[in-house]
């Protein structure tokens, strides 16, 4: 629940903040300062990290048994969050990335858990 909670939180940010996400994925960085890019590099590692916590807090708090290691799940929702970023950027901003979030989000929760 917590970490639905947070993609989908991650999801409405960027959908409310387009310009961050073409910062984000890349898309404004061509030529930019190094710094730039490894602010926005920063942003998912510290992400991947707190999505990693997430999953071994409910493994030690709620009994949840993940179908792979803490840092895999981590990798499998990032690659998630970072694919439906891409694609609202991609698509000029027209594919909401919080679209069918529930349906898509099961998706996921069954890629995580099994």
């Amino acid at each position: 629940m917590r970490l639905q909670q947070l993609v989908n939180l991650v999801l409405v940010f960027a959908e409310r903040n387009p310009g961050l996400c073409c910062v984000l994925t890349g898309d404004a960085l061509m030529g930019e300062n190094e710094a730039l890019r490894k602010r926005a590099s920063q942003f998912f590692e510290r992400l991947e990290t707190q999505i990693r916590q997430i999953l071994k807090e409910g493994e030690l708090r709620q009994g949840l048994r993940p179908r792979t290691s803490a840092n895999r799940g981590a990798d499998f929702v990032l690659v998630y969050l970072e694919g439906r970023i891409q694609r609202f950027v991609r698509s000029s901003f027209s594919r909401k990335p919080s679209t069918d979030f529930e349906e898509s989000w099961g998706l996921v929760a069954e890629g995580v858990w099994g």
